[in-house]
């Protein structure tokens, strides 16, 4: 057996479905750049992986707007799906807002959830 094969189905489909993505997009950059007529991307669905990557964020900050209901995505199984197009119109509408220093965040959360001991 091999050591892979402990993995659930549902990360093996996602590393699959990452796999054909990744040699859609080298296809289509070797085959002359931009895809034609916009047919690969805008209605492909993305994973939170992939997401994640694509705004260069952690995948809770992508959970984080899925249950704040800010971004609409598709529930398929236990795994979160998203359209391209819905990833950047939420860009679009976040696009005023100024990005939260992460060190001003910990510390406000931290001094909000204090554990008592």
């Amino acid at each position: 057996m091999k050591a892979g094969s402990t993995r659930t189905i549902e990360d093996r489909l996602e590393d699959i479905e990452k796999e054909v993505h990744q040699i859609k997009m080298m296809l289509t950059e070797f085959l002359g750049g931009e895809p034609k007529s916009g047919i690969v991307d805008e209605g492909a669905l993305m994973n939170v992986k992939d997401v994640a990557k694509f705004l260069k964020v952690e995948t809770a900050v992508v959970y984080a707007a899925c249950n704040k209901g800010e971004i609409t995505f598709l529930k398929v199984g236990r795994l979160y799906k998203f359209k391209k197009a819905d990833v950047l119109k939420w860009l679009e509408k976040d696009k005023g807002n100024k990005f939260i220093d992460v060190d001003e965040y910990v510390s406000k959360y931290l001094q909000k959830n204090i554990l008592k001991g």
